[in-house]
């Protein structure tokens, strides 16, 4: 009796596919991870430069200066106000009651740690920061 060899090298169909289907599985976790992290840190950034602008009014109030969009600028300085002369975050209008700095990016999360001077115009615009209550 002869026996037949089979050259069975290689890997199936189906296993390939497999594969494939895990690698797809694991690409797509980590991407959406990825996503929500950046998501985190534009909310970060936004927020922490509406900690700079509070901070420069705070010291404006000390001072007795004018509080407006410019003053509060000049105030931050040359690296500082880099972030608003970019056109990614912009203070809309500023008294001694009341800042708005709104992001021209499109927030998708909120900063979970929301200051007591600080609130989001509303829920549905987590994109403007309203900070009171810094010259008192």
């Amino acid at each position: 009796m002869k026996k037949t060899l089979r050259n069975n090298k290689g890997f199936t169909l189906i296993e390939l596919l497999a594969v494939i289907v895990i690698i797809a599985i694991l690409g797509t976790a980590i991407g959406s991870l990825i996503i929500g992290y950046i998501n985190q840190s534009d909310a970060d950034t936004f927020y922490n430069s509406a900690v700079s602008v509070k901070n420069a009014a705070q010291m404006m109030c000390l001072n007795n200066e004018e509080i407006t969009t410019d003053s509060i600028k000049n105030y931050l300085g040359t690296e500082e106000s880099k972030s608003f002369d970019n056109g990614n975050i912009t203070i809309e209008s500023a008294d001694k009651n009341k800042i708005k700095v709104k992001s021209k990016k499109t927030m998708k999360k909120k900063h979970n740690k929301m200051g007591n001077y600080f609130k989001y115009a509303s829920d549905a615009d987590i994109s403007t920061i309203e900070i009171t209550g810094f010259c008192e």
